[in-house]
């Protein structure tokens, strides 16, 4: 399932045409593509949203969120956009909401 394989990603940083991977068990990927392409193929999902250039989040790994910030539950902090803090920060609301919904939902 790739929801579930998605699951799995940390977040990405593009950097001189590779995005990297980083990956829940440490490990990390380079692909050689663009970052515009990935994010086409990723934020469908819902879960995984750009907070600034160059970067995808996957929100079921944020541990907290600040204003200008991210902190992943690797520890990693990775900054929110000041073009773009409302958008996301209003797209992790909602998909906090959802999670909680859900989980309600089945328990």
């Amino acid at each position: 399932d790739g929801c579930a394989l998605l699951r799995q990603l940390l977040y990405t940083e593009y950097y001189n045409h590779v995005v990297t991977l980083h990956m829940r068990n440490g490990e990390s990927y380079r692909l050689r593509t663009s970052h515009t392409t990935l994010e086409e193929l990723l934020t469908p999902y819902g879960f995984i949203h750009s907070p600034s250039k160059g970067i995808l989040v996957n929100f079921y790994e944020v541990v907290s969120c600040s204003a200008d910030s991210f902190k992943m539950s690797d520890g990693t902090v990775l900054p929110i956009s000041r073009r773009k803090a409302k958008e996301i920060q209003a797209a992790y609301t909602k998909f906090n909401f959802q999670k909680m919904r859900s989980e309600v939902d089945m328990g």
